[in-house]
């Protein structure tokens, strides 16, 4: 093979336009490479691919639009012959680029552009094979994570060879497995096959009431409520504990079970406060300066708006002449006193644990000196003493429609009592067949089932109620998996069962045992990633949010070296840090992905690493500029005997 190349007196001097036409063609004939160079850069072969490309991502859009976008980067984006045609379209801009070759100073912009195209294409290419888009929910009062979930699926198994693990890519949502078109994989060196004939998203923990035959065992019921408005029907079976077992239904309302029903004149009553895990932000503190000779003009500071009515006196002991009593009155004018001894200096709960009382100061003889409290003496003149009062923030929401209900074990039944706005409505005895109507839009409750001793178990079914507990709702979450059984070489089959995504389960056939793992492609990362706060700012004078805020710790694990950054809207949070990094694309971009609007401790982010991200900004930019030289200046380069010569505008040209 030759190549012909232009003598030593044609390099000496810049070629003619019919010269240069002239060696393209010698050099086609003579050589075979520059032959192949001139095929692969052709204009035919260009169209065929552009054209190819396009029915593709045309097919793709169509694709995305009627399924979703892992089925179209399943079977299109991703698929080694997409990859491979986005591969011969670089070697065809390069070949039509060469093909010109030797270069004249008006051929700058046309080489330009194609060197972008292809630098472009190269970058798109690596960040769809090595790149990757996936997940994470962070809690601020969670762990640390190092794993992301990918949105590719996975099965793993256990070895039949070794005991240890094997892992396949499972596209279940490109597959979409259905009992008339199962999808049958054989597993590693075994005879059995796995049979995949099903696939959901909305699969859900159902708790079902089995009877017990410890005469122990508590008793337990099963409600049942329909609506024909919603085209509803949910099964709620319940295990009657010691303590209440609280169930809250589409922000509508609740359901509490009790032992017994608690007493009437107890409803409304403040909640008991469990101040050791009261957080700051959840209480308030209010401050009474009380003076034992002037009671009714105490001096009260508050953190709410506005005064709770409580107020102190300090008064003489009644069975200590010589002590003193707090007495403390409430709106109501209820009264509960202790010997000052009890409280000075110590934190006390209220008869209904719902306050917290601490003499923080006690003066026997009060006075003011430089605007400061001060002891005159150590005899009880004046005394004083200063209560600090805590409690928590009151839920300003009205109460919910609450159904209360408690077993009757001899007569299979339960006694209920409907309340609103903590007011008894109704009430009465439940037996099993009939049905009760809240008054909860049009949802109807029948008790189904009771068993005076009971025991719970938990049972996977596909539902289509589409409830989420982040907005109130009383269903569980819902999750994802896939159907399954087991195939012998005999055509023998195990029993078919959901695997939900996330968790180890067994299959069985005869005496054999397969454990299986389906869930999402897990990306282990070298750092840990914890999210330490959470805010939604809010739109002035509105719910709307005007940003989201999460702020994020990321651990070396290697260093311990710990670096910051936060994820606004519309700026990701990026690790690791550093100018040529970030410049390269070789970190990893933490972007909003969603939210829980009732629970800010909880943040979900899009994860990006994208090691072609520096290739696709550079080869942007090369277009642009060689789109520029062709059309903005197409006199540079010209020879001056040729102004209207016309510059290449296209990569044929």
């Amino acid at each position: 093979m030759s190549t012909t190349a232009p003598s030593k007196e044609e390099s000496k001097r810049p070629l003619t336009p019919a010269e240069r036409k002239a060696l393209i063609f010698r050099r086609r004939r003579e050589s075979t490479f520059w032959a192949l160079v001139a095929m692969l850069g052709s204009l035919k072969f260009a169209v065929i691919l552009l054209v190819t490309i396009a029915i593709a991502i045309g097919a793709a859009t169509i694709v995305e639009s009627r399924f979703d976008t892992p089925v179209a980067q399943y079977y299109i984006y991703k698929s080694p012959l997409f990859l491979a045609w986005l591969f011969l379209l670089c070697i065809n801009l390069a070949a039509a680029a060469l093909s010109r070759w030797p270069w004249q100073k008006k051929h700058t912009g046309f080489v330009i552009t194609h060197a972008g195209i292809i630098i472009l294409l190269i970058g798109s290419m690596i960040g769809m094979v090595w790149g990757f888009e996936a997940y994470v929910t962070l809690r601020v009062d969670g762990p640390a994570r190092d794993r992301l979930h990918a949105g590719e699926s996975v099965l793993k198994f256990q070895s039949a060879r070794d005991g240890g693990i094997d892992q396949m890519d499972f596209a279940v949502e490109a597959y979409l497995p259905t009992e008339q078109k199962p999808v049958k994989i054989p597993l590693p060196e075994s005879d059995l096959q796995l049979v995949v004939t099903g696939y959901s998203e909305s699969l859900r923990q159902e708790p079902k009431l089995l009877a017990s035959v410890d005469p122990a065992a508590p008793p337990g019921f099963r409600l049942s409520m329909q609506s024909n408005m919603m085209g509803q029907e949910l099964q709620l079976p319940f295990l009657v504990t010691p303590d209440v077992n609280t169930l809250p239904l589409f922000t509508m309302a609740q359901i509490e079970v009790y032992p017994e029903l608690p007493p009437v004149e107890s409803i409304g009553r403040p909640t008991p406060v469990d101040f050791a895990n009261l957080k700051r932000e959840d209480s308030f503190r209010e401050t009474h300066v009380v003076l034992a000779k002037h009671p009714r003009q105490p001096i009260i500071a508050s953190d709410l708006d506005q005064v709770t009515g409580y107020r102190f006196e300090l008064r003489p002991n009644k069975k200590d002449k010589h002590g003193q009593e707090l007495v403390m009155i409430s709106p109501n004018q209820a009264e509960q006193s202790w010997p000052l001894a009890e409280v000075l200096k110590k934190a006390t709960l209220t008869a209904n644990n719902s306050l917290q009382v601490l003499v923080s100061e006690y003066w026997p003889d009060f006075d003011i000196s430089s605007g400061t409290p001060v002891n005159k003496s150590q005899q009880p003149n004046n005394p004083a003493v200063r209560v600090d009062m805590y409690g928590a923030l009151a839920n300003q929401e009205p109460p919910k429609p609450t159904l209360q209900l408690a077993p009757i074990r001899n007569q299979e039944a339960v006694t209920y009592r409907l309340l609103r706005e903590n007011k008894v409505i109704q009430e009465g005895n439940l037996p099993v067949g009939e049905t009760l109507t809240p008054v909860w839009a049009d949802w109807a409750l029948t008790l189904s089932e009771f068993e005076p001793h009971a025991d719970m178990t938990v049972a996977l079914r596909e539902s289509a109620i589409a409830v989420n507990p982040s907005e109130g709702g009383g269903a569980p979450r819902a999750m994802r998996g896939i159907r399954v059984h087991l195939l012998g070489p005999d055509g023998e089959e195990g029993e078919p069962r959901w695997q939900e995504a996330g968790i180890t389960r067994s299959l069985f056939l005869g005496g054999r045992q397969v454990l299986l793992w389906f869930g999402p492609h897990i990306v282990p990362l070298d750092f840990d990633v914890k999210l330490e706060s959470f805010a939604v700012p809010r739109d002035e004078g509105t719910e709307n949010p005007a940003d989201f805020i999460s702020k994020l710790a990321f651990t070396d694990k290697a260093t311990g070296e710990v670096h910051r950054d936060e994820a606004h809207m519309n700026t990701p949070a990026m690790y690791p840090g550093g100018f040529w990094r970030a410049v390269m694309g070789w970190n990893y971009k933490f972007s909003q992905a969603g939210w829980n609007r009732n629970d800010l401790n909880e943040s979900s982010l899009q994860v990006l690493y994208d090691p072609g991200w520096s290739l696709k900004w550079i080869g942007s930019s090369l277009i642009c500029l060689g789109i520029f030289m062709l059309f903005y200046m197409k006199g540079y380069g010209r020879e001056p005997g040729n102004p209207k010569e016309a510059a290449p505008s296209s990569s044929k040209s």
